[in-house]
């Protein structure tokens, strides 16, 4: 019965949205322009500066052998199929690097991910957005070949995640393949991250920890940082790489329609999911099933400013449909006095920037990791 309503239901949202493309064109509605692309720049202490064409063109250069890596690590449909790039990590031939698959324990609950041995001084801790499962984070491989690289699902993402029990929890299980019991929006996530890192740093003592977080991630990330100071006096990681943060869940969840509609040819379709009524249905929705109050999140903001000891780079697309540059802004606004945080601005789709432009992005965040934030932040405003 449960799943001939989600058919159904999905059906109807078919049919809905395919009527909507046929009769867009019709009614002459002209898609929303989000902006015209525009000079990849840095902010550094409120200034902007954009990074000259010499800069782009070496950085292309430098790392264009990433290119032929376009139909496996940089494949989006092979990384949107979860078990097809499980398996091409897990194999070891002239086309992968083989990930060791792990499995640690924490609050009686299993965390699964995967880990990269290159026996360096270095590790970088992946997490990706809301609805990936870790093996999403695979570009890093090439991205990040030097360090040791370990990437995980977060609370209720994965392939290994438990069956909803309840009517509520299997309705969305089956629509978003989440546990959405398991999130909290906040402790558990901060709790999986101290977890895993934990696990690894105590096997090797690790001259730097960088973290890459990816939009959904990076409040988990921020909020773990602070629960891990608090215990140890010394910061959880040395560098963090922040893609695509917003100011709050409160602020980012009435987005998440319009983010989905994305690839809609129906403009109709997307200006519905823009509304106000959409926006607001859907998060009663969201907060329905989460069970969590999104007033109730602390703004991320409030939760970074706090990381006094982690550099910080953000990285923001002023192109970004989810996460307009208004809310950016927000986030920033909060960090005013906060001395080790600096933004590198793209014009690429929604958390696609180490796809769009991985040259860049490798060369960028390299010299950010390896660097200390007084010579990263020196170079960058000589480029």
């Amino acid at each position: 019965m449960l799943t001939f309503r989600i058919r159904t239901f999905l059906c109807i949202v078919g049919i809905f949205a395919t009527t909507l493309s046929a009769i867009a064109p019709r009614l002459k509605i002209k898609k929303r322009l989000l902006g015209s692309p525009g000079p990849v720049s840095i902010q550094i202490d409120g200034q902007e500066k954009a990074l000259s064409e010499k800069t782009l063109k070496n950085a292309q250069t430098t790392n264009a052998y990433l290119n032929a890596y376009n139909t496996t690590y940089f494949n989006l449909p092979l990384l949107r199929n979860r078990q097809k790039i499980r398996r091409f990590l897990r194999k070891n031939n002239r086309y992968s690097e083989q990930g060791k698959p792990f499995c640690i324990e924490t609050n009686n609950k299993k965390v699964y991910g995967t880990f990269f041995d290159r026996k360096s001084n270095y590790l970088a801790v992946i997490s990706g957005g809301f609805t990936n499962c870790h093996e999403y984070m695979a570009p890093f491989v090439k991205l990040f070949p030097k360090y040791d690289l370990l990437f995980f699902d977060l609370p209720g993402h994965g392939l290994e995640q438990q069956q909803a029990v309840s009517l509520k929890g299997q309705l969305a299980q089956s629509i978003l393949g989440l546990d959405l019991q398991s999130i909290s929006l906040g402790n558990a996530e901060a709790e999986t991250i101290i977890a895993v890192v934990k696990h690894f740093k105590e096997k090797k003592n690790y001259k730097k920890i960088a973290g890459a977080a990816r939009c959904y991630s990076v409040p988990f990330f921020a909020q773990a940082g602070i629960d891990w100071e608090k215990e140890n006096s010394q910061p959880l990681f040395n560098k963090l790489i922040l893609d695509s943060p917003f100011s709050s869940f409160q602020e980012f969840i009435p987005h998440l329609p319009l983010l989905a509609s994305s690839r809609s040819k129906a403009p109709l379709f997307r200006d519905l999911c823009k509304s106000w009524p959409v926006k607001t249905v859907f998060t009663k929705i969201a907060e329905y099933f989460l069970e969590v109050p999104l007033q109730e999140c602390v703004p991320t903001g409030k939760l970074l400013k706090q990381l006094t000891a982690t550099d910080m780079l953000f990285i923001h697309s002023k192109k970004d449909i989810a996460i307009s540059n208004a809310d950016f802004s927000l986030l920033w606004n909060e960090l005013a006095g906060i001395n080790n945080k600096c933004t590198l601005f793209t014009y690429n789709p929604h958390a696609m920037n180490h796809i769009k432009q991985k040259e860049l992005y490798k060369f960028v965040t390299e010299q950010f990791i390896e660097q200390s934030f007084t010579d990263f932040v020196q170079q960058l405003s000589t480029l």
